[in-house]
């Protein structure tokens, strides 16, 4: 039987751990991090690797122990907002397809149209 497939947020949490774990000064090692936050150095692993679905205090604990808030470790959701750099009053007249197509030309820059108008 293969392995539960794990959501892709756990892959991204656990990327966000071990680049955090890896920038620190001085670097911690996997252990040091398991030691921090009272988890197994296995756990540890399968975290980073995104086939372990981090509890809620566990992702806490790990961000008490890398000295960041726990937002710091989850990913952003995407923006649905329209695109950057146009007037509000432009992007409400484009179709969703047309505001994707210039999302993509513009590089996907989302979230601030309504500030600049």
């Amino acid at each position: 039987m293969p392995p539960a497939r794990v959501p892709e947020v756990y892959r991204q949490i656990g990327q966000r751990i071990a680049q955090l774990r890896r920038s620190r000064d001085p670097r911690l090692n996997q252990q040091d991090l398991a030691d921090a936050a009272h988890i197994s150095r296995a756990s540890v692993v399968n975290i980073e690797r995104g086939r372990h679905r981090i509890q809620i205090h566990v992702l806490y604990d790990i961000a008490r122990a890398l000295g960041v808030e726990p937002t710091a470790i989850l990913p952003r959701i995407a923006s649905r907002s329209p695109v950057t750099g146009l007037p509000s009053n432009f992007t409400k007249q484009l179709t969703p397809k047309e505001l994707s197509s210039v999302g993509q030309l513009l590089g996907d820059r989302q979230g601030e149209a309504d500030d600049q108008s």
